[in-house]
Formats: structure tokens, C-alpha cells, sequence
């Protein structure tokens, strides 16, 4: 199978929450975030609603990468901050901040692996990071 087979995944790492640093979060981690995200004011009515909902997110993206799974595809986006995973770990407990990975394929959905392999999971529950799969059928 080529390379044009092998399905694409985008993949979002976000660290969100309320009043936080972008700043001090990107010298910690020492990667420049895609975007950083603040919720717009004539949305700001969203804070009586749901409290706990971000109001702004640090954002690291991979977009359409070629691979085989999402396992594959979130080990990858992990492995871009693993060696600061403490730091990361501290900096999140202290800000009161959620770590939230997004995956959404592109292309033959027959061909991808919809799998997670255990190691990459213990990464997941390690930043206590929530997982969301985006599927929808019109784009596969």
C-alpha cells in the first residue's frame, strides 16, 4: 500500500481553563503553541451556563498527518511534550487547567486502525487528559 493510501489524522493537543499564562506555558514546555484561544465576550453569558468550561486554550496541532491509527497518532502529539510531562503535570494541577486530546481522520475510514495501544492510553490517564474521536461521515 503507498504512502497516498495510509489514512490522515488531525490531531489537537489543547490546555485549557481560565486566567492562565500562555506565555509561561510555552517557556515550559518550549514549543510554540498553533494557537492560543480566548473565548470571544458576546460569548462570555457561557460562564453562568457552564462554569467550568475554558475560557481560553493553548493549543497544539498535527494536522493531517498520515497514520495507520489513532493510537499512532496520538503517541505523537505525547511524545512532543513527554520529557516535560512533570513540569506539564505541575503546571496544570496548579493552574487548574484540563489537557484535552482531539483526533479527527480524513480519508478511507476503512483503511485506518481504530485502536489505541495500551502504552499510549497509560500517557493519556498519566496527564489525567481527556480523549475525544471528531468522525464524520461527509469528510471520510
Amino acid at each position: 500500500m503507498s504512502a497516498e493510501d495510509t489514512p490522515m489524522i488531525t490531531t489537537v493537543l489543547s490546555i485549557g481553563g481560565h486566567g492562565f499564562s500562555a506565555d509561561d506555558l510555552t517557556s515550559l514546555l518550549g514549543v510554540q503553541p498553533t494557537k492560543v484561544w480566548r473565548r470571544p465576550e458576546k460569548l462570555d453569558w457561557l460562564k453562568a451556563a457552564d462554569p467550568d468550561l475554558a475560557s481560553m486554550e493553548w493549543r497544539y496541532i498535527m494536522e493531517k498527518q498520515r497514520k495507520w491509527s489513532f493510537g499512532e497518532a496520538i503517541d505523537e502529539v505525547l511524545n512532543v511534550f513527554w520529557s516535560k510531562r512533570a513540569e506539564l503535570n505541575e503546571f496544570l494541577t496548579r493552574n487548574n487547567l484540563g489537557l484535552h486530546v482531539r483526533c479527527r481522520p480524513f480519508g478511507d475510514a476503512s483503511k485506518l486502525e481504530y485502536i489505541i495501544q495500551p502504552e499510549v492510553l497509560k500517557k493519556l490517564a498519566e496527564l489525567s487528559a481527556s480523549l475525544s474521536l471528531a468522525i464524520y461521515k461527509d469528510e471520510l
